[in-house]
């Protein structure tokens, strides 16, 4: 009996540890796949949110000011990193368009903000990458990076869209140079509505 005891006890100490391990493994696999598409050196410091859970799963806390976002779980693959100085102005679009404003008519009304000040910008130079694709295996990285008013100054990079580097959304406060082709969840989205402008 005392042998049956220890037995099962054994046997119960194997099946939490296995559970354990593969659910240590699936986070660092979670966390490795949100963060790739940032430089070496800032992953190991970025906040790593689940977006498979409502609302997101907190699977590490940074240190380094970057929030990496997970795929989340909708049609293609999409996760992302940005600079928390992005989150305002992201979380401000979004509330818009939960009062059911259209994309043209939030990108309008956050434009206005952002100019007034009523908004925060956010930092000149603030960082947003992103990896894209119908699939986790056909992925695309996009590198934005906030410009706001300075991109008025830069010479010689185009307002077109191309998929090497040009401006997005120039003449407005939400002003941002894209390297790289836009967001795979974005190509069939008109770019003027995205910016505000008609």
């Amino acid at each position: 009996m005392h042998r049956l005891r220890i037995r099962k006890l054994f046997i119960g100490s194997i099946v939490v540890l296995t559970s354990f391990l593969a659910n240590a493994q699936s986070e660092e696999a979670l966390i490795q796949a949100a963060t790739q598409s940032l430089p070496e050196h800032l992953r190991g410091g970025a906040t790593v949110l689940d977006r498979n859970t409502s609302p997101p799963t907190l699977l590490r806390q940074g240190t380094n000011g970057i929030t990496c976002m997970t795929d989340e779980p909708a049609p293609g693959y999409d996760a992302s990193c940005v600079d928390e100085s992005w989150f305002p102005y992201g979380r401000r679009l979004g509330e818009l368009r939960a009062e059911g404003k259209s994309l043209l008519e939030a990108n309008k009304i956050v434009n206005a903000e952002l100019a007034s000040g009523s908004l925060a910008l956010p930092n000149p130079g603030a960082l947003a990458n992103t990896v894209s694709g119908p699939d986790a295996n056909n992925l695309e990285i996009l590198t934005t990076i906030f410009l706001g008013e300075a991109a008025s100054a830069l010479s010689g990079i185009v307002t077109e869209e191309n998929e090497q580097v040009w401006i997005m959304c120039a003449g407005t406060p939400q002003a941002h140079l894209m390297i790289g082709p836009v967001r795979y969840q974005l190509r069939n989205v008109d770019l003027k509505h995205q910016c505000g402008t008609e």
